[in-house]
C-alpha cells in the first residue's frame, strides 16, 4: 500500500491535546510501503500542538495547530507532494 492522502482531526472540545495525542497518533502509524508507525506515532505524540512537519518512510507528516482553537490536524502525503 502507498500513500496518496491522509488527513484526520481532532476536536478537542473536552480533554485537548491529551485526545488529539491518542487519534491523531493512531492515525499516524498507518500501514503503508516503508512505515515507520512506532516513531511516527511518538513524533505526533511529541508535537501536538505546534505547527510542524516531518519525514518518514517516504511519506511527509504534517501537524497543524489552529490558532485561537481547539482543533489539531495531521495529514500524511506522499514525500514528493
Amino acid at each position: 500500500m502507498s500513500i496518496k492522502l491522509v488527513t484526520a482531526t481532532s476536536l478537542g472540545l473536552s480533554g485537548g491535546d491529551d485526545e488529539a495525542r491518542v487519534l491523531l497518533g493512531f492515525v499516524a502509524s498507518v500501514p503503508y510501503d516503508g512505515a515507520e508507525p512506532d516513531a511516527a506515532r511518538a513524533w505526533v505524540e511529541e508535537n501536538v500542538g505546534k505547527n510542524t512537519e516531518t519525514m518518514f518512510g517516504g511519506a511527509k507528516f504534517r501537524l497543524i495547530a489552529v490558532e485561537g482553537g481547539s482543533a489539531r490536524i495531521l495529514e500524511i502525503t506522499p514525500a514528493e507532494e
